[in-house]
């Protein structure tokens, strides 16, 4: 009887299940008919084409429709039908409101009464991260914050849960996640589910989700704990996502009088996390949407995310990271850095035409790929290129930046200007990052390969590669190519950028600036390549005279307000002065204003500094920017006073504008053996020219290179007292580099403490370095020999050169080493071979020759463990080898010893790479040495005797080899192809 009154009541209970859910079923059977979108697809994107800072994923729950199931009816008692309309949650308030986030929505069947799909929260968790991994290979890795309503936030944290490496990139660029009523230990609303799925399961429909959601599923425990442990995993890597719960606080109701409770109990909706809670006033179906902006949900929203937006930064997928850690950059290059911070950019309605010009260049992919910006010094070419660069950075536009800069070794440098440019690319496009990644494991010495290697194969095919995934051009801006240190070198880039095929690699585009030089002009009119040119000359005279007095009246406003100085300053007349003077120089108006402003010149205020300007008389077009603050410096002396503050401004200015490198004031004190407060008071008067931060020992620039050129230039007729003989400086600072590295046994065996010989150089850290070579020291290793060089000198056998390396040959390896600078140590003594005197330094020569096969045998080794210089160097080193014989002491207790050659090997290097012999060998060698390739030895080629100025490997690819960079004898030209013919365009 019970069994008879208990089935009769599932039936009854099946019955009028079945009658309350029929309208539902019908409605989600014609739903589910309907197209939808599937799978990650973008909401909006950033305004005005900006770059996001950071993205939001949105991901709904069961049995909702991917684009309604965010939507809500604005309020009713409005009387416009278009506020009446339905709002969405993503799209009409979010993007308002964080308008630099690209916001994207995950679209999945989450049928489960009628047409559901036979997957699991996990398949769909894996679909989720394989749209983002696709995403994400083609915009840059910002944050990421997910919002998951109710069975969304299972699905986004089984995506966070699957192994690999994609997995952790995402999961490290997660900063939040916000769960909307997610049932993490499931929901009792699901049994409801379950029987009303069961009576629709004549439509083929699967309970396979809703099962899922049963409270406290063994599934759903099991997801908590690998979630957990996914949090805590990424806290061990000094990183934390922020985790929001917002739970219903209204039981839903059915058909607007039946209450079912909460869909999610309050402790499910928490979950086991350490989430933040907030309660909402709605039911389960309220918390994935708003009708304003004032409702309680939107607000708690707005509060965590922007929170959330204020903690983010762009992250580095795992390929980013391998480029960024196995490329050889100049950081100080980019546009960005601290080290450009001083340079301007342009002022509101200043270079308006040419700026749009430039802009509307840079977004028309069939226009030319090459602008070049020439102009005279001062003209405000840096100015313009800082300014296109952040522009084209702020809308996600910018490809890379390379600020050349003469007075800075690795900023004049053209080796690093395509692996600096390659980085820079790789962490803004990911989908470039993965081909650069592949030239880097393929030859992980590609960062010293020639400039056209590095070019063709960290650039041009990388992004040629990845062109499908890129949507919009893309610029490079690289400035004062003048100012890098090889005319050779500048000849080769213009060449490289100018390659007809360029055009066809890819939206990629290149600004260049420079001045209007012979190299640079060669160049050019030698390619065979289409370019824009624009000489900034060109520009009629009253724009340019418009824009100086925009800057002067800028300047001058900001100049009374920090002086507080009447508005009545200056008069008409002397601003008109002023203005006339500066033009068409930028540079003299900017650095007329620094001197005028700066209390430290004198006595006097602005007003007397200002006359000082008006009443020089000019004779040159720098002399009326400069001169005055060089005369400020002597104002009132007299006799040996005013001699002595000459001769002093000569050794610590003239140091400055002639360092290969940038030093604080306290390492250039040390390093020219002066007293800090000597060389502080010295520079006290010249802020306005030097840019010479408050903290001692970051290092002095100067602003501008024309101040250095007009302390330097060589016209006999035009000298001033001021004059800097810029060989005789380079002199000094080469004896002083080799008397610091002598001195208190700075140089010496185990400078930082390895004690071991096998102990890497990576076990040191940074400030270990830092600490026992000081920055000073560490310049006076990098650079003694370009300051020789520089001066003119000679080598002889009795040069002091010659017994500071049968010294300290040994300890200088070391401390390149230490730096990470030793493959620089081949070219050095290089250098040092093209400085010997033939008749007198016998000695000299044998010495560096046998010093140059000491490196290019060991450097490998020396690199990672530099105490092996003392160790197993000295023992398999030749039996005639004068260092080994020279330092064979210095192995200390390694007592082993080995059989070894009696010479070197006449193999000078091997060439790798290539599969056949190949059709061109530009060749860089020393008379009568000579190189193998594979098998065969350039002995069986005449080309293997060669001259040429400096041994070095400069390209291998293809049927093509080339050595060295030096221009070819045009008795060794052969099988060069002529290009086509050169267009050109002026405005």
């Amino acid at each position: 009887m019970e069994h008879s009154i208990t089935l009769w009541a599932t039936v009854l209970v099946l019955l009028l299940t079945s009658a309350l859910l029929f309208p539902t079923i019908i409605k989600l059977h014609r739903r589910g008919t309907a197209n939808r979108v599937d799978g990650l697809y973008v909401i909006s994107e950033p305004e005005n084409g900006g770059e996001a800072s950071f993205e939001i994923v949105a991901v709904h729950g069961l049995g909702a429709h991917p684009e309604k199931t965010w939507t809500s009816q604005a309020p009713s008692r409005s009387t416009n039908s278009e506020e009446r309309s339905r709002v969405h949650l993503l799209r009409d308030l979010l993007k308002h409101d964080f308008p630099k986030a690209r916001i994207l929505a995950f679209a999945h069947n989450s049928d489960w009464l009628m047409n559901a799909p036979v997957t699991t929260a996990q398949l769909i968790g894996e679909r989720l991260l394989d749209g983002l991994v696709k995403h994400r290979r083609k915009h840059r890795c910002v944050p990421i914050v997910f919002i998951g309503h109710s069975f969304g936030g299972i699905i986004i944290k089984e995506a966070l849960c699957k192994s690999g490496e994609d997995t952790k990139e995402i999961v490290d660029s997660t900063s939040g996640i916000l769960f909307l009523g997610t049932p993490h230990q499931g929901s009792p609303m699901s049994l409801f589910g379950i029987l009303a799925a069961r009576i629709s399961s004549v439509f083929g429909s699967s309970m396979g989700l809703l099962l899922s959601l049963s409270s406290h599923r063994d599934k759903l425990s099991d997801l908590d704990e690998r979630f957990d442990e996914c949090m805590k995993m990424k806290e061990g890597r000094r990183q934390r996502t922020e985790i929001v719960a917002l739970r219903e606080a209204k039981p839903t109701r059915m058909f607007g009088w039946l209450s079912i409770g909460l869909v999610v109990p309050r402790d499910s909706a928490r979950g086991s996390h350490g989430a933040i809670t907030i309660d909402i006033d709605t039911d389960h179906s309220g918390l994935n949407k708003c009708k304003t902006t004032e409702d309680k949900l939107y607000i708690n929203l707005k509060q965590v995310l922007t929170r959330l937006k204020a903690t983010t930064a762009p992250t580095l997928n795992g390929n980013q990271k391998f480029v960024v850690g196995n490329l050889r950059t100049v950081e100080e290059a980019a546009f960005d850095s601290h080290a450009n911070e001083q340079v301007a950019t342009c002022l509101e309605n200043t270079r308006h035409e040419l700026l749009k010009a430039i802009m509307d260049w840079s977004n028309d992919q069939t226009d030319e790929h090459v602008y070049w910006l020439q102009g005279k010094a001062g003209t405000g070419k840096s100015t313009i290129a800082r300014t296109m660069a952040a522009d084209l950075s702020a809308k996600g536009r910018l490809g890379g930046s390379f600020f050349f800069k003469r007075t800075e070794s690795d900023r004049s440098n053209a080796g690093r200007l395509f692996t600096t440019i390659a980085v820079q690319l790789a962490e803004r496009l990911p989908s470039v990052a993965g081909y650069v990644r592949n030239v880097i494991e393929a030859d992980p010495t590609i960062s010293a390969k020639g400039l056209g290697e590095q070019f063709r194969k960290l650039i041009q095919h990388p992004v040629k590669a990845a062109q499908q995934t890129l949507s919009k051009p893309m610029t490079v801006v690289i400035d004062a190519l003048d100012e890098c240190e090889t005319d050779q070198d500048v000849t080769t880039i213009i060449k490289l950028l100018l390659q007809s095929d360029l055009r066809q690699a890819g939206p990629l585009k290149f600004l260049i600036t420079s001045r209007y030089e012979p190299p640079i002009r060669l160049g050019f009119s030698d390619s065979h390549g289409k370019f824009i040119e624009f000489p900034l000359h060109e520009i009629p005279p009253r724009m340019i005279e418009r824009g100086i007095a925009i800057f002067l009246k800028f300047r001058i406003c900001e100049i009374r307000r920090q002086h507080n100085i009447a508005t009545s300053w200056p008069s008409q007349a002397m601003l008109e002065d002023l203005l006339k003077r500066s033009v068409p120089l930028f540079i003299s108006a900017a650095t007329a204003c620094r001197f005028i402003e700066d209390n430290r010149q004198g006595e006097g205020g602005p007003d007397s500094r200002l006359r000082q300007i008006l009443q020089h008389e000019a004779y040159g077009d720098f002399d009326q920017t400069y001169m005055p603050i060089l005369n400020q410096m002597v104002q009132g002396l007299k006799g040996t006073s005013r001699r002595n503050a000459i001769t002093e401004f000569k050794k610590i200015v003239g140091s400055i504008v002639t360092l290969s490198s940038p030093l604080g004031v306290i390492s250039l004190a040390n390093l020219l053996g002066i007293a800090v407060e000597r060389v502080d008071n010295r520079l006290q008067m010249f802020h306005s020219v030097l840019d010479i931060p408050t903290d001692s020992t970051a290092p002095v620039r100067i602003f501008h290179e024309s101040f250095r050129e007009y302390l330097v230039h060589s016209d006999p007729e035009d000298k001033h007292q001021f004059w800097v003989d810029e060989k005789a400086t380079h002199n000094m600072l080469a004896e002083r580099c080799l008397r610091l590295l002598s001195e208190n046994g700075r140089l010496k065996q185990d400078i930082c403490g390895l004690a071991a010989p096998g102990k890497t150089r990576f076990s040191v850290g940074k400030h270990q370095i830092d600490h026992c070579l000081p920055p000073e020291v560490q310049y006076a290793t990098l650079y003694w020999v370009r300051h020789l060089k520089g001066s003119g000198a000679k080598l002889c056998d009795g040069h002091q050169v010659l017994q500071f390396l049968q010294c300290y040959f040994l300890h200088w390896l070391e401390a390149l080493s230490l730096i990470g600078r030793i493959s620089e140590g081949i070219g050095l003594i290089g250098e040092l071979q093209s400085l010997i005197e033939s008749h007198s330094s016998t000695k000299t020569s044998h010495f560096l020759r046998d010093a140059n096969r000491f490196i290019l045998n060991y450097r490998s080794i020396i690199d990672q463990s530099p105490l092996q210089l003392y160790a197993s160097t000295l023992i398999f080193a030749p039996e005639t080898s004068i260092i080994r014989n020279l330092f064979h002491n210095d192995t200390g207790q390694v007592s082993a010893k080995a059989i070894v050659e009696q010479n070197w090997s006449a193999c000078l290097q091997t060439l790798e790479g290539h599969s056949r012999w190949p059709r061109v060998w530009t060749l860089n060698l020393f008379l009568t040495q000579k190189c193998a390739n594979g098998r065969r030895t350039l002995a069986e080629n005449p080309l293997a005797y060669a001259r040429a100025a400096r041994p070095s490997i400069s390209r291998i690819h293809g049927p093509r080899a080339e050595l060295g960079q030096d221009p070819l004898p045009q008795w060794l030209v052969s099988n060069r192809l002529a290009g086509g013919h050169s267009k050109r365009r002026h405005y």
